[in-house]
């Protein structure tokens, strides 16, 4: 067994031969619904651990936002108590600041101790200020003056500014805080004496409650200032990515109830705390998300792998014993079949093949059968032309001195014999059937003498030579029967006018044309289609039917190709016939 040749033949037709066609079908029938089966099967599986996994930590996330609500609400205590404090009472009531005097150091150092007190009981406390709208006092657990003086000024107006509650981001020390304000009014009628602001750490915040867990890692976000807390270990570049990721989900984030996000490294809950006016996130390493999706990966990619070379083996087997068959019929051929032809196989090839055998034979038959049929005409025209046509040439001389001799003038006749005789002078010369176009247009001039004296000068004729065209080589009487045309056709038919035959050479791309013009009674559509039929006919040469274009343009086709030849083109008034062929090939 030939594997070699096997082989080559599947290499010349690769995508198209019988055994990557077989192959194919394999494909689409079993491997293929397999591979989708499996991948269904690892999504779904996929999809429901992923789904198990967020629900449990979403739960977790459930429960810090518990744990935040619980801050609050120890928070709305706080400030109730200290609207029925009587020293904060007494200190909202007082027109001047609490600056000297025994009973004023008491007074103030019993409201900074609760404050203390309460801080030291919430660790994640910033700070606590108390401002009296009446004295414009600011007391707090950092510092206490005046709110002109007071350093933390602008943040306690610009809770002033903001009404009974708000909640805000503020910069403490370089620090990002929330900020939450409460208006303390009197129980008795609703006017503002003050604000009870607490100033909470992000950061301490999160230590505080990152005690409940070992590997997540929790975020504080505001759609304004993005992330607010710092974590241990995390770059820069991770505190940005933290951050773009964030603000690409703002919108799903505050819409929801909870949003769940999966990166490359992370899985990341997002839970809005409207009472802080943030968004509390909790991020654990997604390495058992990554774990479960590799080893599903892995598994399929490894299907997909057997699968594949299990079907090449079983398309080879099957298809070994036909190319078995398909080598021994290619080397009975003795031809290659053509590599990189899309269109076809082996088995196409040796079909192909064989039809084009049988067509070949076909084509041969009949081109035997037609050149049979010509030689013979070509046999019955030679014998009718043998003739010696000096004896013609001699007799028309003969003619002319007589008529001379009688006239004693050169009168029409004798002129119209003289040229005749030129021009078949021209025509015996047959050692060669190539001539210059000079030359062809020194014998033309005469035919077209004849004719002109023949239709009593009924019409005129104009040349418009190139130079650079004068020796280019053409077919001898090229010209002649396309003015004979010209006349017969075009001017004769003519009564009206005098009429006008215009010829003209030039070179273009390197391509002789020659086109003859003339204003008379042009030709119909029909007639057009039936000479344009007749031009490339050799059954209307043969026969003698339209002979004189059909006969030059096969001439110059024999020569130069079938790139060359005559065309037609009809005018508005007339006809023009254009002669072309290249300048170089047999004719030079």
């Amino acid at each position: 067994m030939n594997y070699k040749s096997i082989f080559n033949i599947i290499k010349n037709y690769h995508w198209q031969s019988l055994f990557f066609k077989y192959w194919k079908i394999l494909l689409v029938a079993f491997a293929i619904p397999m591979m989708m089966f499996f991948c269904v099967f690892f999504y779904m599986f996929n999809v429901a651990q992923t789904n198990d996994f967020n629900q449990s930590f979403v739960t977790s996330a459930y429960k810090s936002r518990e744990s935040l609500s619980v801050i609050t609400n120890d928070f709305e205590n706080y400030y109730n108590s200290l609207t029925s404090n009587p020293q904060i009472l007494k200190l909202l009531d007082s027109e001047m600041p609490y600056t000297g005097g025994i009973d004023n150091y008491e007074m103030i150092t019993l409201i900074t101790d609760s404050f203390n007190d309460f801080k030291s009981m919430h660790p994640f406390i910033d700070s606590i200020f108390v401002y009296s709208a009446k004295s414009g006092y600011v007391l707090s657990t950092r510092t206490s003056n005046t709110l002109n003086k007071h350093p933390y000024r602008m943040l306690v107006n610009s809770c002033i500014e903001s009404g009974d509650f708000h909640t805000g981001i503020s910069t403490i020390d370089g620090e990002q805080c929330i900020t939450l304000s409460y208006a303390i009014k009197p129980n008795y009628y609703n006017v503002v004496d003050g604000l009870f602001i607490i100033n909470i750490n992000c950061n301490k915040l999160t230590q505080y409650m990152s005690a409940n867990y070992l590997n997540e890692k929790i975020l504080l976000f505001n759609p304004e200032y993005g992330l607010l807390n710092t974590i241990v270990g995390a770059t820069n570049k991770d505190m940005q990515n933290y951050r773009d990721n964030y603000f690409k989900n703002t919108n799903k984030i505050q819409n929801s109830e909870y949003y769940v996000e999966h990166t490359m490294d992370n899985v990341i809950c997002y839970i809005p705390i409207d009472d802080f006016n943030i968004t509390f996130a909790l991020m654990t390493p997604s390495v058992s998300t990554k774990n479960m999706i590799n080893s599903s990966a892995r598994m399929i990619i490894s299907f997909i792998l057997i699968s594949l070379f299990a079907t090449i083996l079983l398309s080879f087997f099957t298809s070994l014993n036909m190319y078995k068959s398909i080598a021994n019929i290619i080397s009975e051929i003795g031809t290659a079949p053509i590599p990189g032809d899309e269109n076809t196989n082996e088995a196409g090839f040796i079909s192909s093949h064989f039809l084009s055998m049988l067509r070949s034979k076909s084509e041969i038959e009949d081109e035997l059968v037609h050149k049979v049929k010509l030689l013979k005409q070509s046999q019955t025209l030679a014998l009718q032309t043998q003739i010696n046509p000096h004896f013609i040439f001699n007799t028309l001389n003969l003619v002319n001195l007589m008529i001379i001799r009688i006239t004693k003038e050169n009168c029409a006749p004798a002129q119209i014999i003289s040229r005749l005789s030129d021009i078949m002078h021209y025509s015996l010369k047959a050692d060669k059937f190539i001539t210059t176009l000079e030359n062809e247009l020194h014998y033309t001039q005469k035919y077209i003498e004849i004719e002109q004296i023949k239709y009593n000068n009924s019409f005129e004729f104009e040349t418009d030579i190139s130079d650079e065209t004068k020796h280019c080589n053409i077919v001898k009487f090229t010209l002649q029967p396309v003015l004979e045309n010209c006349i017969e056709h075009g001017i004769k038919k003519t009564k009206d006018r005098k009429c006008l035959i215009k010829l003209r050479t030039f070179i273009k791309n390197n391509t002789l044309y020659i086109t003859i013009s003339d204003n008379g009674a042009g030709i119909t559509p029909e007639r057009l289609d039936e000479v344009k039929r007749n031009l490339n006919s050799i059954d209307a040469v043969a026969t003698g039917k339209h002979i004189g274009l059909a006969n030059v343009n096969q001439r110059i086709k024999l020569i130069w190709g079938d790139e060359a030849g005559v065309k037609l083109i009809p005018l508005e008034q007339g006809l023009t016939i254009e002669i072309s062929h290249p300048l170089s090939g047999n004719g030079n």
